[in-house]
């Protein structure tokens, strides 16, 4: 550490409440610090800028003000500019860049006053935080210029919890020992499977894993304590139910399940999947497949994957007289028939292409099950229960009826069959001595009663405590974005699991490449006061179609053009997605300059205006302008841009940049491993292009091109030549474009893009060729104005129109100019001899 390093450190590290530290005016190669409460500001010229770590100004303290400071790091992933971990913090009068420019994680109480944010992937990123103003602050050239997250997506005004009364860590092993163990959570009875020697964090896994349980309730290990987290206004921990098992008060041992009915099944062909296992699925679209002849078809919903768990229970209502399992690593249907068959279905998405399997037809025999008590006893006899409730457990399900008084064995069958919920999936009876059960699964598991959690792991349930939306930590909330501007970002802003999130006192968010505000799903209560205008694709898209709270409310906004939004509203200013509330709008606001004012201004002088009425619109002038742009780049396209990636070893993917598109990837460069031949010669470098510059005295250029040749044909023939793919992938929640390399390098390496690159309106705007293109292409649309009427009323007479002189012109005018670029360009090849 430099003295200066350690010297502004110490005073960090020392600091009181009321002291206020001054940067010097300076540029300071090292980061900062802040675990203190204190005031710290910098002067015209201060500039922290670390060589190499990953956080220049840290933050994790309260009430700290932060001011007057440029912040600069590495504009690679994982290198921030300030880091906020903190309560009642001020940041003001910032001039930020970097991969995060800034970051508030977890933060109660933040101001951001008159803050710039640029050449950033993130200019202000917000996690986990609440009570966040923005306040006349600046986001742009960034890839997303805000970035507002929660960690969950649990939506609700409450949150409550309740704590089971323990003190522990997770990795401390529990009391419990093997069986099946219950507790109550607001009068619904869960259960699940437990080994000796289980950890708590163990149990927590277990608890959220129970079928029904999650997502409703959330068990976490917190502050030494099991709690259960629910977004109800209420949550009531009790002791599973206090019931006698069936089996022990009968002294049974339960006899092996047998079969004795005729059913087949039928399987997917599939290998080792888990309900738990990820199907390749695409969400939204609709698959199908034929199941006996019938044609299944459903929607594939899941935003986060589907499961194969999922997968069933999308296709279980679909097809209610079949038994769906997961057995031997496939899915199975089951039926009481003398066969089953799959097969592909016919229209919309195939599920079996999809899952890259070919279903197995032939059908299996299985039989319906049944299992008996273990008795040997008359159906007089009378059973040793007494009045009280009593529990069996048939497939993993519970089931409790009550004895009001001594029962025979046959009055017990009738009690059970009595049961709706036992009677609708099991035949009791009593045969040969003994109570049966009978199913028409293809299997039946009979087993004790579970045990108690609550007294399995001696706790004292802790009192429930109630939670408002104010205070929630896992999500982001109540944001205000205050006479902002946002712009000339890939992404002005996303909001994921955000909620009260308000732009308001004409915040402005326009001349985003891609998306204005883009608000995915579990956010709702976001309101945009403001203009947005000039947006590529979308002013404001919603990827939550939840509805109600859960649309965007952007009444009272200005969209760049008095009739409003366009796409799912009725004007021609930014897109808007469904579920955008945008009416009643505003009546002004900025007016987005034309494009390309020079070329405009050209066409209509040379049209005669303003001494002659040009019946063009403004839109039909662009279109004129798109159609010389698109063949001035037939022949003069400007030079692609050559980008350079550093990929890790063994890293055979790579996530394109927002600025990148696929589509504009020309090609891709890479070595995926040292040069073959150097590694055969042992010569440390290309063993051929030595070999052949040696031989030929690097006298010949031709000698070069052949070695070259040789040299890839022979990579080729022994598969060592790099090679990529193009392709879209799901990365944290969206659809990205990605690069696949194949083979795999073994070494660091740099990737190399070459990207087309699209002609800028300010060079647009100043080629003379386009001008004149343009102007043809208006004079072709005029004329065909004007030639629909020969001529016009005028005040002595007819006035003969110009249409077809204006249709001549304009042919001839663009055969010239094509001519012209053509011969300008580059030749398209040549051949000698």
């Amino acid at each position: 550490m430099s003295e200066l390093q350690i010297q502004i450190q110490s005073q960090l590290d020392n600091a009181l409440p009321s002291d206020i530290i001054q940067l010097p005016d300076q540029i300071l190669d090292f980061p900062l610090i802040i675990s203190k409460p204190c005031t710290v500001f910098g002067q015209t010229n201060t500039t922290i800028e670390p060589p190499d770590s990953t956080i220049a100004v840290s933050i994790e303290a309260e009430n700290v003000t932060f001011s007057d400071v440029n912040v600069k790091n590495k504009n690679e992933t994982g290198y921030h500019g300030i880091y906020v971990k903190g309560k009642d913090i001020s940041l003001e009068r910032i001039n930020a860049a970097c991969d995060v420019a800034i970051l508030l994680d977890k933060c109660d109480g933040v101001d951001i006053i008159e803050t710039n944010t640029f050449n950033a992937t993130t200019g202000i990123k917000i996690t986990d935080s609440m009570n966040i103003d923005i306040n006349a602050c600046k986001a742009y050239n960034n890839i997303t210029g805000l970035n507002i997250i929660g960690s969950s997506s649990v939506k609700g005004s409450v949150d409550s919890y309740q704590g089971f009364g323990l003190n522990v860590q997770g990795t401390m092993a529990s009391p419990l020992l093997d069986g099946e163990y219950e507790f109550k959570v607001d009068g619904m009875l869960f259960s699940f499977i437990a080994t000796a020697g289980m950890t708590y964090q163990d149990i927590i896994v277990a608890m959220n894993n129970i079928d029904g349980f999650n997502p409703v309730y959330v068990a976490e290990l917190t502050g030494a304590d099991i709690i259960i987290k629910t977004q109800n206004p209420q949550i009531v921990i009790e002791s599973g139910n206090n019931v006698t098992g069936l089996l022990s008060a009968l002294s049974t041992t339960p006899t092996p399940p047998t079969n004795n009915y005729q059913y087949s099944y039928a399987t997917f062909g599939l290998s080792g999947i888990t309900p738990d296992t990820l199907t390749p699925l695409a969400q939204n679209i609709l698959f199908t497949f034929m199941l006996d002849g019938q044609e299944i078809q459903f929607y594939s919903p899941e935003t986060d994957g589907t499961t194969y768990q999922e997968l069933i229970d999308l296709i279980a209502p679909l097809a209610a007289d079949y038994i769906i399992t997961i057995e031997d690593g496939d899915i199975r249907f089951t039926r009481e028939a003398t066969s089953v068959t799959l097969s592909n279905g016919e229209r919309f998405k195939d599920l079996f292409a999809e899952l890259g399997i070919t279903a197995i037809p032939t059908s299996v025999s299985v039989t319906e099950s049944y299992q008996g008590f273990g008795l040997n006893v008359a159906a007089d006899d009378v059973t040793p229960l007494t009045a009280g409730q009593y529990s069996i457990v048939l497939n993993d399900r519970d089931y409790i009826f009550n004895i009001t008084s001594t029962v025979t064995y046959q009055q017990l069958v009738s009690v059970m069959n009595s049961l709706t919920s036992l009677s609708a999936n099991f035949t009791t009876s009593f045969e040969n001595g003994d109570i049966k059960l009978l199913t028409s699964a293809n299997w039946i598991e009979l087993k004790e009663k579970s045990l108690d959690l609550i007294a399995g792991l001696n706790a004292t349930i802790a009192e429930a405590v109630i939670g408002s939306e104010e205070t929630r930590t896992d999500r982001a909330h109540h944001i205000n974005i205050i006479n902002s501007l946002i712009y000339e970002n890939t992404i002005g802003v996303r909001l994921i699991n955000a909620n009260d999130v308000v732009f308001m006192d004409n915040t402005k968010v326009f001349s985003n490449t891609n998306i204005g505000i883009w608000q995915m799903p579990a956010s709702y209560n976001n309101k945009f006061r403001g203009e947005i205008y000039l947006n590529k694709n979308y002013g404001i898209r919603n990827t939550d179609k939840t509805g109600g709270p859960h649309e965007v409310d952007a009444m009272d906004s200005w969209w760049g053009d008095l009739t409003g939004p366009s796409m799912f509203g009725p004007g021609e200013g930014d897109k808007i997605s469904a579920n955008v509330l945008w009416s009643p709008q505003r009546q002004t606001g900025t007016i987005p300059d034309l494009s390309y004012p020079k070329t405009r201004e050209f066409i209509l002088g040379a049209l005669g205006y303003p001494i002659v009425k040009v019946e063009l619109t403004d839109e039909q002038i662009e279109q004129c302008i798109d159609k010389a742009v698109q063949r001035y780049m037939l022949y003069r396209t400007p030079e692609p841009v050559q980008r350079y990636i550093p990929l890790s070893a063994g890293n055979d993917s790579y996530i394109l940049p927002y600025d990148i598109p696929k589509e504009d990837i020309i090609e891709v460069t890479y070595s995926p491993n040292a040069d073959i031949f150097a590694q055969l010669s042992g010569s440390g470098e290309s063993f051929m292009m030595t070999y052949y510059m040696n031989g030929t005295g690097s006298t010949f250029l031709s000698d070069f091109y052949i070695a070259m040749a040789y040299k890839e044909t022979m990579e080729k023939t022994l598969g060592i030549g790099p090679a990529y793919e193009l392709l879209s992938v799901q990365h944290e929640g969206e659809w990205r474009d990605a690069i696949r390399l194949s083979p795999r390098p073994d070494g660091n390496i740099s990737l190399g893009l070459l990207v087309s690159r699209p002609l800028t309106e300010e060079e647009i705007d100043s080629t003379e060729w386009i001008h004149k293109y343009a102007l043809a292409w208006a004079k072709e649309f005029l004329g065909r104005i004007r030639s629909k009427f020969g001529s016009v009323p005028g005040p002595t007479g007819e006035m003969q129109l110009d249409g077809a002189t204006l249709l001549s012109e304009a042919q001839q005018e663009k055969q010239t100019l094509e001519e012209s670029v053509m011969l300008r360009g580059q030749p398209l090849g040549f051949i000698v001899g």
